[in-house]
């Protein structure tokens, strides 16, 4: 349980490394370098993976070129391919980092809060098509994402005000247009075991609900683990005072949090 908490921890309180992205600094402390930090944690993360790629045999395919580079950053960062000016200005431009220039242009653009605002939605609400309820709220969900992709907020701090987010907090209920987290915990039927499973699977990486009802197959979790976690959820019950306009409301999303069962 100590490694489990520790990992939710570890995602919900480390810095976000990112090119370009901007963090305040503590007085008197000295400006800290981002870009360098990416830039070795790229070096570091491309260390393992040919590492990895190493032992396995494999050979690495080789560099892209310029335009299938463009078409597929234009595509990751901004959900739209590079237009013909876009290409041809690329393509003209003789600078040896251009290639980074390019990179850090996507991420100030509008669109990449855009875009990513919907990928993450998507992966955030996959309960969400199955009810009425989180299906009305997942577009504020969306904007809530998106004005704290604008603000060049961290992920790990995005990721922590959603997690405790509370009916009586700020930006909780969906206001005229506004945006709300309120979205994840409809998708989740407010149950502790789904907002376990929800948690660890975007957030961590592991599919700890396969632990709920036996011990995991194919890792060590076990169930008491699983309970233990999903006990963080317990009590918490999180509902907006206005319910969205939907043609139905889903009892279960709108039921109290039941007691985390005990194995």
């Amino acid at each position: 349980m100590k490694r489990l908490l520790g990992a939710f921890v570890l995602a919900a309180l480390l810095p976000a490394v990112l090119p370009g992205l901007a963090h305040a600094q503590a007085p008197g402390t000295e400006a800290r370098d981002f870009k360098a930090d990416a830039k070795a944690l790229a070096t570091r993360i491309d260390e393992l993976i040919g590492a990895r790629m190493a032992e396995g045999g494999l050979r690495p395919a080789p560099l892209a070129d310029d335009p299938t580079f463009l078409r597929r950053l234009f595509l990751d960062l901004n959900g739209r391919i590079p237009s013909l000016l876009d290409i041809r200005d690329f393509l003209d431009d003789d600078r040896p980092a251009k290639r980074d220039i390019r990179i850090d242009e996507l991420l100030a653009h509008e669109n990449y809060a855009k875009h990513f605002a919907t990928i993450w939605r998507g992966l955030i609400l996959q309960g969400a098509t199955n009810m009425n309820q989180a299906q009305g709220l997942q577009y504020p969900f969306e904007q809530w994402l998106r004005e704290r992709l604008q603000k060049n907020l961290g992920y790990d701090k995005i990721v922590h005000e959603l997690v405790l987010s509370t009916p009586n907090g700020p930006g909780f209920n969906p206001g005229a247009g506004g945006g709300s987290p309120a979205a994840f915990f409809f998708a989740n039927e407010n149950k502790p075991e789904n907002l376990a499973g929800a948690t660890s699977r975007v957030f961590l990486g592991v599919k700890l609900e396969c632990a709920q009802c036996h011990p995991h197959p194919f890792a060590k979790w076990t169930r008491n683990q699983f309970w233990e976690y999903a006990a963080f959820f317990s009590g918490m019950p999180r509902r907006p005072a206005a319910a969205p306009a939907c043609p139905s409301t889903s009892t279960a999303a709108r039921s109290r949090s039941p007691a985390p069962r005990r194995s």
